[in-house]
């Protein structure tokens, strides 16, 4: 059975808005615990959890708590769904309260600036405008550490990682001169067969063609 508007959340929501927000989480919590599924209250939770003049900002619970009241909204029946508009509780008030959670915890990613914190957020909240951003900051960082270790290996890794990334043309043109470089390295003729071998399609066809010729026709000078 969907959730039926409770007279608790309602009067927790009005002392939200009246910024009595220790009456208003109380009031949650007893709405909560005569009906969990009181779309309402989370809702009211959200925001209590997303409000610094009451307490510090917590993103993650603010989000857990957020989802809940969306999926509850959105699965109202359509008397329940008017019921929680009249009360203030619409689509348009669970966006602009999930653009803000998501633009802080993007803040948050930013913050850190790591790869990980990146795939975090995007794992975290899928869907967010900063999504794109997000990507190409964690392609970005992601090719930062691939510059760092320079091993063909390294950027091989980063280019099966995150084979839609920007960077990927450039990854792949340091790859292709370390891998030429590493196999080719004792100059000798059977390491530029070899390599031709391993990599027929390689943009160093040219020059590794170059030095199997010069290297016969050194030999044949005997």
């Amino acid at each position: 059975m969907l959730w039926a508007q409770s007279g608790p959340a309602k009067r927790a929501w009005k002392n939200y808005i009246d910024k009595d927000y220790e009456k208003a989480l109380d009031l949650t919590t007893k709405a909560l615990e005569k009906d969990s599924l009181d779309a309402l209250a989370w809702y009211v939770n959200a925001r209590l959890s997303f409000t610094p003049t009451y307490q510090p900002v917590d993103i993650d619970q603010a989000d857990a708590h957020l989802r809940i009241a969306n999926t509850l909204f959105s699965d109202a029946l359509p008397k329940t769904k008017s019921d929680l508009q009249e009360e203030g509780l619409t689509e348009t008030a669970i966006n602009n309260l999930r653009n803000k959670v998501d633009s802080a915890a993007f803040s948050r990613a930013e913050t850190q600036m790591t790869e990980e914190a990146f795939i975090q957020f995007l794992t975290d909240f899928p869907g967010a405008m900063q999504t794109d951003r997000a990507i190409a900051n964690r392609d970005s960082l992601a090719f930062q550490t691939a510059v760092e270790v320079n091993t063909y290996q390294a950027y091989q890794s980063f280019m099966s990682t995150y084979p839609e990334a920007r960077e990927v043309p450039e990854a792949r043109a340091r790859y292709e001169k370390l891998y030429f470089d590493i196999a080719t390295d004792d100059q000798q003729l059977a390491s530029y067969e070899q390599f031709l071998i391993d990599n027929p399609a390689t943009p160093y066809r040219h020059e590794a063609e170059f030095n199997i010729f010069r290297i016969m026709t050194a030999a044949n000078d005997f």
